[in-house]
């Protein structure tokens, strides 16, 4: 029931991410970042079955970490989208995943790999329930020149969107941001109507 949107500029990257860990109908916890970060450089969020994803988004930082000390792998969004999509492959027939994952970096790239393994790179991307309701309103508002605060704005519309529509009530969103190779976090919150 979770949910991750991010938005690509030519200034910055973005993910947003809301923060409840959900437990069938009960709120277990409202203020869990969904996030990590690997040397300040990428970020890994997740969405889905909760506890499978922080097990693997901690193997699949400490296992980047690892690989780009050893100097075997740059270290960028790319290189982790395909270590992360070469695990779900890997494990797709025996142990299915139930997690989804989107990557971004202070590249201003961003990457989505879902639980069958597909990767995928676009201007905008939403993850888990968002989906059905957000792209409408990305595809009529996105602009490749926005800027940061029009990108929030226009992330405050997709939070309200989704509390008018959709039956959770999805009471904080956390957002990273990579602009000027820097990484800030900003708390999104519903408008009340």
């Amino acid at each position: 029931m979770d949910n991750l949107v991010g938005i690509k500029t030519k200034n910055f990257v973005l993910i947003a991410s809301d923060m409840i860990v959900p437990a069938s109908i009960l709120c277990v916890k409202s203020d869990e970042s969904k996030f990590s970060n690997i040397y300040d450089t990428v970020v890994l969020a997740h969405c889905g079955s909760f506890q499978q994803c922080c097990g693997l988004r901690n193997l699949f930082t400490e296992s980047v970490k690892l690989q780009a000390l050893d100097g075997q792998v740059p270290l960028c969004s790319q290189t982790t989208a395909f270590f992360v999509q070469n695990y779900i492959h890997s494990r797709l027939r025996q142990q299915p995943m139930e997690s989804t994952f989107m990557i971004m970096d202070k590249n201003r790239s961003l990457y989505s790999v879902d639980q069958y393994g597909a990767m995928s790179s676009s201007n905008y991307i939403c993850m888990g329930y968002s989906r059905f309701f957000l792209y409408g309103l990305l595809d009529r508002e996105y602009r490749e020149d926005m800027t940061a605060d029009e990108a929030i704005g226009l992330l405050q519309k997709c939070v309200d969107l989704m509390k008018n529509r959709f039956l959770l009530n999805y009471q904080r969103y956390m957002v990273k941001i990579f602009e000027n190779d820097q990484l800030r976090s900003v708390e999104l919150k519903p408008s009340v109507n």
